[in-house]
């Protein structure tokens, strides 16, 4: 997942955005806890954080035929302080998919 503080208000959840300058790491991402596993930026002071910090990532499927409704194959995730003081930011995400046996499923191949 990457982090940035200045990026647009929607180009960033594009598939196509280009999120190479973003830090990369495992979560739990933020700032403040002291157990983060990716420490993300928090603002220019400890007195003046960021209001919102995006995260996204991409993920793979081996089957996508196997699925409908599914776009993209991008998490994207805004994450608001209730005030520029707050302290702290913790994000942690799992996405687990599963196949599951349909009579619909069954038909299709």
């Amino acid at each position: 997942m990457g982090d940035a503080v200045t990026e647009g208000r929607v180009a960033w959840r594009d598939p196509a955005f280009d999120d190479s300058t973003w830090a990369q790491g495992k979560g739990e991402l933020g700032y403040g806890d002291g157990d983060e596993a990716t420490t993300v930026a928090s603002g220019p002071d400890s007195t003046a954080n960021d209001i919102t910090t995006y995260f996204r990532t991409s993920f793979t499927v081996t089957d996508p035929a196997a699925f409908t409704g599914l776009e993209g194959m991008l998490v994207a995730v805004e994450v608001h302080q209730g005030s520029t003081s707050s302290s702290d930011v913790s994000f942690d995400l799992m996405l687990r998919g599963a196949r599951l046996s349909s009579p619909d499923r069954a038909r299709r191949r």
